[in-house]
């Protein structure tokens, strides 16, 4: 969930430098809609505010709204896309809905030494929230051991800013 909204149209360097990160993997990473366009009452007012406003960003509104209530420093910021990304050293080959985007990333989480099991008694989970979970407790565990990288790498006091 993105943390620390513009006040306006303009785009956060996080969200600039992650897509970056990505490569052809970018439209994964959203850019932040505006508080005013979250805070508008319909997708199409919030278009009207800010015409860049994804559906995918609108989609979230509740959650992103929420996360930006909470205020509180040990709350990061984390994309599975860029923590993925930052594990290979280079932008994944496939999509993480595919079979092959699957493969890819159990690979990278075996290769970190993270092993998802075979069968999981939680529920029915679409496989790719379980591999975005792993990767987003890998970078929480880099994050504890102070050896993350942040998006951008040099943010201002206050910036927002992507974890991997």
């Amino acid at each position: 969930m993105p943390i620390g909204l513009p006040t306006t149209a303009k785009r956060r360097r996080a969200d600039i430098e992650a897509r970056k990160v990505v490569g052809p993997r970018r439209s994964s990473v959203f850019f932040t809609p505006s508080r005013a366009a979250l805070e508008a009452l319909t997708y199409s007012e919030a278009r009207a505010i800010a015409p860049s406003t994804s559906a995918q960003g609108w989609a979230l509104k509740t959650a992103i709204l929420d996360v930006d209530r909470l205020r509180q420093p040990r709350v990061r910021e984390v994309h599975p896309e860029v923590s993925f990304a930052v594990l290979k050293g280079t932008p994944l080959a496939f999509g993480k809905r595919t079979w092959n985007g699957h493969r890819e990333r159990l690979r990278l989480l075996r290769r970190a030494g993270i092993t998802i099991p075979e069968h999981l008694d939680a529920g029915i989970v679409p496989g790719d929230d379980v591999l975005d979970a792993a990767v987003a407790a890998w970078t929480a565990t880099r994050i504890g051991r102070g050896q993350h990288v942040t998006f951008p790498a040099d943010p201002q006091p206050g910036e927002p800013v992507i974890h991997a």
